[in-house]
């Protein structure tokens, strides 16, 4: 069946000249094939009810065909719990995507609902459910409903408020639940502007380790990484590619023994090591473990080194490419340490034309130059060629200076 007619878009009020017999005619097309829903703020306009009660009329009794329901993101409130309040007693039971978009126009609203989606209590409202985008509203976080869940994105101003020992807790509760999930995000309001502090603690230790052997994507955008930090030291994640948050998630020192010997991120598609901004310097316990967490992310693509230290890389650095055979997009940014040596014989030992993308921003330690004059000359020289030649096949971006 086309989906000209199995798409049911209500993008303008059904009291519109020819609109509702236009709706009519796609369902009636449409036949018994599943149908795709999207209702806009455009159709829902002021009576906001009274709209949404002549949308209801006309799709509630095929109940049973709905694959997705997607409400867009300025329909109000109200509006959107009368139709959620409708599903609680009607069930859909071949719905497998709903999604109900966060406002930023609303999100001060959002704060103060008190109104719970019921429909989320058991399992019988939506069975089949498999993609949920779920903001303005309450529910239970230990729902039956995300058990067949493979996608799922929280948006919830109320997270604000409270502590990241509670929200780790939360998620953790979603992640026992949900064995077959896939994508996981979560966040808060609009107004919240996640700050990522490169001097934040380690993560406390847990009684429990958790294990998700399916998640492919996990994007926690609350409480300036703290959140992410515990999940990664309390959930091993074998599957794992996407590690990210709003704006980014920089994964700090004392993560780097939890990569190396304890959840060690084999299908990670692309990572950025921080240094800690309150220690410059990293224990001899990170120093070690930083080369064997690198080592088993076989398959890294993007690889970002900012203000961490890197003194003694040059006992690993040289290999780094022969371990990351994937790896396509390097940077090392302000990272004290750097060694010309040791990133000579990194690009040397690496696969021909491997990097299509080299950065390096700051400091170079020139370690391999001769401290007589004129051999130091003929060195310089020769390791500013090395870098040029690197600039002309368009691999290396540099911004640095010579130390």
């Amino acid at each position: 069946m086309p989906k000209l007619w199995t798409t049911i878009i209500f993008h303008r009020g059904l009291d519109e000249q020819g609109f509702q017999e236009q709706i009519i005619t796609r369902l009636e097309r449409a036949s018994t094939s599943p149908i795709d829903i999207c209702i806009s703020a455009g159709a829902v306009h002021m009576p906001a009810i009274k709209n949404m009660r002549k949308i209801c009329r006309l799709i509630l009794p095929l109940i049973d065909r709905w694959r997705s329901l997607v409400i867009d993101k300025n329909v109000p409130h109200k509006a959107v719990r009368m139709l959620l309040d409708r599903l609680g007693t009607s069930p859909a039971q071949n719905l497998e995507e709903l999604v109900i978009e966060p406002s930023m126009f609303f999100w001060w609203e959002e704060k103060k609902l008190k109104w719970r989606f019921k429909g989320l209590k058991n399992g019988r409202t939506f069975p089949a459910l498999r993609y949920l985008k779920l903001s303005r509203c309450r529910f239970d976080w230990n729902s039956i409903t995300f058990d067949g869940v493979i996608d799922l994105q929280i948006q919830d101003a109320r997270l604000d408020e409270r502590d990241a020992s509670k929200i780790t807790s939360l998620v953790r509760v979603i992640m026992s639940r949900a064995p077959h999930l896939r994508r996981l995000a979560v966040s808060a309001s609009f107004s919240h502007r996640l700050f990522t502090d490169s001097a934040r603690p380690s993560p406390d230790a847990v009684r429990e380790i958790l294990h998700h052997y399916a998640l492919q994507e996990l994007r926690i955008s609350v409480c300036e990484s703290l959140v992410t930090d515990a999940l990664l030291h309390s959930v091993i994640m074998p599957s794992l590619e996407n590690l990210n948050a709003e704006p980014a998630y920089n994964v700090l020192p004392h993560s780097f023994y939890t990569l190396a010997y304890i959840n060690p991120l084999r299908n990670l598609d692309s990572i950025r090591l921080h240094g800690c901004r309150d220690r410059p310097t990293l224990t001899p316990q990170e120093r070690d473990a930083l080369p064997i967490a690198l080592q088993s992310m076989e398959r890294l693509r993007r690889l970002e080194f900012r203000r961490l230290n890197l003194t003694e890389s040059e006992t690993w650095l040289p290999r780094l490419l022969q371990w990351l055979k994937a790896l396509k997009d390097l940077t090392f940014d302000c990272c004290q340490g750097l060694r010309a040596s040791a990133l000579q014989e990194m690009i040397q030992h690496g696969r021909t034309n491997q990097l299509d993308y080299l950065q390096i921003f700051g400091s170079i330690e020139l370690d391999s130059i001769p401290l007589d004059y004129a051999e130091r000359s003929k060195g310089v020289m020769a390791f500013e060629k090395f870098i040029e030649s690197l600039v002309r096949s368009s691999v290396l971006s540099l911004s640095a200076s010579n130390g």
